[in-house]
């Protein structure tokens, strides 16, 4: 039986900024390669499993950490003050990291990554919605769970993902919790016909019962709705990856 190869590394962006990666490679890839962005607390072990389940269905991945310029190298714990460093982040910083993590993916003999996507969490899905806009990362499509379309208080040095629509160029997969305390319904709608608007091809899930959280930190408390955003993400994934 093969099994996935896997690795912490430390990648560097174009600002000469070093930030530390898991990375693995699927033993059955199907084409696709995934950069994941954490929520604000950073790389914590969580982001690790699930690029070893990326990998497991066959999609290489890379989970990077968001506090490489501010912060040692290295996996985060709970015990990690990420607030501070969290202040400290920017979407150009991130924009930057992206960028070496998808070069990293695309890297290596043959053209075994054909399809890159980023996939981020709160904070981190936010962050992943912006990529869309970057014409540089030629990414095949960004999803975002539960991921601030109208920023947050939390990081205002950030642009809002809805008012940068316009500026995106490829699909887009948008994941909230039916009873997420930290998004309303509202802004879900907003972002959708945002994105309507500008012609973005787009689909908007909303998992009923599911709070903030519910498909990454807490994924074990709310199996259902995880579950059920994960095939949702897989599905998206798959339908814009060609075959070989």
């Amino acid at each position: 039986m093969t099994t996935p190869t896997y690795e912490t590394v430390v990648l560097e962006a174009r600002d000469g900024a070093r930030f530390s990666a898991y990375t693995v490679r699927a033993a059955k890839p199907i084409g696709a390669g995934m950069v994941i962005l954490p929520g604000g607390r950073g790389l914590l072990p969580v982001y690790a499993e699930l690029a070893d389940r990326f990998a497991e269905a066959g999609i290489d991945a890379v989970a990077i950490d968001h506090f490489g310029r501010s912060a040692d190298l290295g996996m985060r714990d709970d015990q990690f003050e990420f607030a501070p460093h969290l202040a400290k982040t920017s979407s150009e910083y991130t924009k930057q990291d992206v960028a070496a993590a998808l070069e990293y993916l695309r890297s290596g003999t043959g053209a075994r990554v054909r399809a890159v996507f980023t996939i981020g969490f709160s904070f981190g899905g936010a962050a992943s919605f912006l990529q869309a806009g970057h014409l540089e990362h030629r990414l095949a499509g960004a999803i975002g769970c539960y991921g601030w379309p109208l920023g947050s208080t939390d990081f205002p040095q950030w642009p809002k993902p809805i008012e940068q629509v316009a500026q995106y160029r490829c699909a887009v997969l948008a994941i909230f919790g039916g009873a997420d305390e930290r998004s309303s319904e509202g802004e879900a709608k907003q972002f959708n016909a945002a994105l309507g608007q500008a012609g973005i091809e787009h689909w908007m899930v909303r998992c009923d019962g599911a709070p903030h959280g519910f498909s990454d930190r807490r994924g074990k408390e709310f199996p259902v709705q995880a579950q059920a955003a994960w095939q949702r993400v897989l599905d998206f994934v798959s339908g814009l990856t060609s075959p070989v």
